[in-house]
């Protein structure tokens, strides 16, 4: 073998070991991530017990008795089990002031009505419990003579009922009366397209037999959409209702047509 074919052999082969080191080098530098040296373990996620129930809930909320909220969980979205309460061994207790029921608690008249001559019926209430369901006393009531304030309603007085047709009748008051309402009590605001507005409890009930608490926007009474439905502090000190005589108990109240909550 010739001195240039031993050189030639030489040249390509320190050359083929350079190409090498140059490429082991690129490697090294560019795919390791920083901070890992060279021969190190690189972190991977395993799944834990448990990992592989990993599911997305969605965000809505549970109401709990006692005023608190609860999310959903895993695996099966299921909402948490609510905080355990203690028995309330305060409310309906009799009472003569606040200070007979203690913190978080009133000291309210729970009579269904208010009448002349009947004692009022004293009784602790938690603060924010849902009563009563009467109207404000600011609302007309539709009567033979012209639309009188609910305030001013008296028992003997003519009122436009219904039949049991839904033919607009009149009816005589059998019952008037009015129901305390606490300092916390809230009212639904609700006003229709053709102008009828009222003020009332969200448990009282509308002709159809829907409550104000479940009115909504979009909605329909007496042929008109309701275009306002919020629930709004209540200022006045009691709420008012009557009784009218016939085959339904319903009264026109600002043009509405209600339930009665004393029958």
């Amino acid at each position: 073998m010739s001195s240039k074919t031993v050189y030639f052999i030489s040249f390509a082969i320190f050359a083929l070991g350079l190409l090498l080191g140059i490429a082991i080098t690129y490697s090294y530098f560019t795919v390791t991530p920083s901070g890992v040296g060279h021969g190190d373990i690189l972190p991977v996620f395993v799944p834990g017990p448990g990992d592989e129930d990993m599911v997305a809930c969605t965000m809505d909320a549970k109401a709990c008795p006692d005023g608190s909220y609860v999310g959903r969980v895993g695996p099966n979205c299921e909402f948490e089990a609510c905080p355990t309460t203690t028995a309330d061994t305060v409310s309906g207790k009799s009472c003569t002031t606040v200070s007979d029921c203690g913190t978080d608690y009133e000291c309210v008249d729970l009579s269904p009505v208010v009448r002349e001559g009947v004692p009022a019926n004293l009784r602790c209430s938690k603060i924010g419990a849902p009563r009563p369901i009467c109207l404000s006393g600011d609302t007309r009531i539709s009567t033979l003579v012209g639309d009188i304030l609910a305030k001013n309603m008296k028992e003997g007085m003519s009122v436009w009922t219904t039949d049991a047709s839904g033919k607009k009748v009149s009816g005589t008051v059998l019952l008037a009366g009015k129901t305390r309402a606490p300092a916390t009590h809230k009212v639904m605001h609700i006003k229709l397209s053709d102008g009828r507005e009222l003020l009332v409890s969200p448990g009282h009930k509308i002709a159809d037999g829907r409550t104000a608490g479940q009115i909504i926007l979009g909605d329909t009474i007496d042929n008109a959409t309701v275009i306002l439905a919020n629930l709004v502090p209540y200022t006045q000190e009691y709420t008012y209702d009557i009784l009218p005589s016939g085959e339904t108990g319903m009264y026109y109240a600002n043009g509405i047509l209600l339930q009665s909550t004393l029958k």
